[in-house]
């Protein structure tokens, strides 16, 4: 498995090399609050880096076990982090992060997944998709904070290592 550390920014039809982050990992996820940049986890390893424009900071790492693939999105200026994998099972774990701090919320329902995609809408978070090794999931799970309720499941296939955003 490779390791990365690049951070290149994105404008319509134009990439530029930015300062790469302070520490390699891959399987990460991250999400955006209050206009800075967070990275959440990564394979053997619990990290938590901010990036503001063009400084990386190391911050408080994740209270939870080491977590691959886990899923991020914000809500009200919070991050929150879902599941995962500690390298050796899939998690639930739910852990809210208000900068520099963690609080461990109620975990997600079953299936325990990884390499599922999150995103935000109307302030409430959304679960989907994801695997736990042996079977892929299609699952929905909205997340307003600290309430888990099962939505209608996705229509395409089961999928793993899949993204999701909000428009």
């Amino acid at each position: 498995m490779a390791n990365c550390a690049d951070c290149d920014e994105y404008t319509p039809d134009t990439w530029v090399s930015k300062t790469d982050a302070n520490r390699s990992c891959d399987n990460l996820y991250a999400s955006t609050i209050l206009n800075k940049g967070y990275t959440y986890g990564g394979w053997g390893v619990k990290y938590c880096d901010e990036y503001d424009p063009d400084t990386w900071t190391n911050k408080t790492d994740l209270p939870s076990p080491n977590r691959a693939a886990p899923a991020a999105s914000t809500i009200l200026n919070k991050g929150y982090v879902y599941c995962g994998y500690d390298g050796t099972i899939c998690l639930r774990d739910c852990d809210e992060y208000t900068p520099n701090t963690w609080t461990s919320k109620t975990d997600a329902p079953s299936p325990i997944r990884r390499e599922l995609a999150a995103s935000t809408i109307l302030n409430k978070g959304y679960i989907y998709y994801g695997w736990d090794t042996s079977t892929s999931y299609q699952d929905c799970d909205e997340y307003s904070p600290d309430t888990w309720t099962s939505k209608t499941d996705g229509p395409s296939p089961a999928a793993q290592g899949i993204a999701a955003t909000s428009i």
